[in-house]
């Protein structure tokens, strides 16, 4: 595993689809993640579906287990779970633009939407990250991260008028 800020990332965005390489000097690695052609268009998801049925994702051409939460009215139903190997990651939402990326249960870094396009990521301080880490991280975060759910806010405010005694 190499050092963090050694590595290149190469990013192919298209429709339903992100492919990530990511290199540094020990290393090269690839992750996909895509959606089948046949899967109905959430509109409000970024791949389009958190059906896992019709989600594929794959680390050098070799499939690994993806597992989306259901993406519901909580902040927390939005994780992701992917196991590779003996390694699980978790992509857990932290707040409405960012989510943390968690490796065998550490967390290894926290990716922030900055906007439609840009995502930003800080690596926790000494944790060795590896490529095949790395282009996981991205993929996910590019394709499978949640959106602001607007609704849970509303009803969170409600409950909290309500348990207070007041009208809402």
């Amino acid at each position: 595993m190499q050092k963090k800020d050694q590595q290149s990332v190469l990013l192919d965005v298209a429709d339903g689809r992100v492919a990530v390489t990511v290199r540094n000097a020990a290393a090269e690695h690839s992750a996909v993640v895509e959606r089948s052609v046949d899967a109905g268009l959430v509109t409000h998801v970024p791949i389009g579906t958190r059906n896992a049925d019709h989600l594929r994702m794959t680390l050098d051409d070799a499939p690994v287990l993806l597992t989306p939460g259901p993406g519901r009215l909580s902040r927390r139903s939005y994780h992701v779970t992917v196991v590779h190997g003996d390694i699980t990651y978790h992509l857990r939402p932290k707040s409405p633009d960012t989510s943390r990326l968690v490796r065998n249960g550490r967390t290894i870094a926290e990716f922030k939407r900055e906007s439609q396009t840009e995502i930003k990521v800080w690596w926790t301080k000494d944790v060795e990250v590896s490529a095949a880490d790395a282009a996981i991280g991205y993929a996910l975060a590019r394709r499978l991260r949640h959106r602001r759910p607007a609704l849970p806010r509303v009803v969170a405010g409600i409950q909290r008028v309500a348990r207070a005694g007041l009208a809402p």
